[in-house]
């Protein structure tokens, strides 16, 4: 999938909304392949070149989606008016990360 395929499923997946522009939603996919790119190597050693592999490019839509849906109330579950204080259940970006398989090496 091209980043513009990307871009346009998660526009589709999000729908109408005048704030969901290219650019905010290219920042959420990027969120999103980071996201993906930490789960699959957790020590941090990613290596150069990297790009996420086509089987989770849209694992990375769903995320960015989730991610997005995030700026409102989806998935609150206490919100404190004046002093705005917000808490979000278990994020569904955490449940779809579950899916990515980290890589494993020997250390010699």
């Amino acid at each position: 999938m091209t980043a513009s395929q990307m871009l346009e499923t998660v526009k589709t997946l999000i729908g109408e909304d005048p704030q969901a522009t290219d650019a905010v939603l290219s920042v959420f996919i990027q969120k999103a392949e980071d996201m993906i790119a930490n789960t699959l190597y957790p020590t941090g050693n990613i290596p150069e070149g990297y790009a996420t592999p086509l089987r989770y490019h849209m694992l990375a839509c769903q995320i960015a989606v989730a991610e997005y849906s995030k700026q409102g109330a989806e998935g609150e579950t206490v919100h404190i008016e004046n002093g705005i204080h917000r808490t979000y259940r278990a994020t569904t970006s955490d449940d779809l990360l579950k899916f990515v398989i980290p890589y494993a090496g020997v250390v010699g």
